[in-house]
């Protein structure tokens, strides 16, 4: 199966393939010599959020970096977010489960997409939405690449892509904390920034 927009996933595959079609200890030295000059260690992504919920997300930042004493930004929660999550997700490998949660916590606008371009926000109040870019550690991003591609694999009824990951983790979460859901997490997170836990 094809797994377009899958960057990094794509480029550890060819990878793979390459370091197995290398014959001599001279080609694979060369290949990884290549393959270090040009990989990049951080992965960009671009996501869209509510900004009500982006700026919830700011205030709760800057009450954790105010009461740990260390720098906490929106870039550090949404890390914190997708780590939580990968862990969680190696315990109990089950991707059709672990889809369905995913479907389940959606708390994004609804979006009608067509041909994978975006033609309508429907909402029934005026959602104001926020674009934003960040670097993701390509650990991190290989990780939820091979998770989107487990997932196309079994022909889920709704895709998911990494973005789309994201941004739900991060919506449920605020959504959750502002309901008072998430009681500890702002808890567990200036004691894990402390460490004392």
């Amino acid at each position: 199966m094809s797994h377009k927009k899958l960057s990094v996933y794509n480029s550890e595959l060819e990878e793979i393939s390459l370091a197995a079609t290398s014959k001599t200890f001279t080609q694979k030295i060369t290949n990884r010599l290549f393959r270090s000059l040009t990989q990049r260690s951080f992965q960009k992504y671009e996501i869209e959020l509510p900004t009500s919920i982006y700026l919830r997300g700011e205030l709760l930042c800057e009450d954790i970096a105010d009461k740990s004493g260390v720098t906490f930004d929106f870039h550090s929660l949404i890390l914190v977010l997708i780590e939580d999550f990968l862990i969680d997700l190696r315990k109990k490998y089950d991707p059709i489960a672990v889809y369905k949660g995913l479907l389940a916590r959606d708390q994004r606008p609804p979006i009608v997409k067509r041909y994978e371009t975006e033609l309508e926000l429907i909402s029934r109040t005026d959602t104001k939405i926020i674009s934003l870019e960040f670097d993701l550690e390509r650990k991190l991003a290989l990780r939820l690449e091979v998770f989107v591609a487990d997932l196309e694999d079994l022909n889920v009824e709704y895709p998911l892509d990494v973005q789309s990951i994201i941004e739900i983790l991060i919506c449920d979460f605020i959504t959750c904390y502002k309901k008072g859901l998430s009681k500890n997490a702002f808890k567990e997170i200036v004691e894990h920034l402390t460490g004392e836990k």
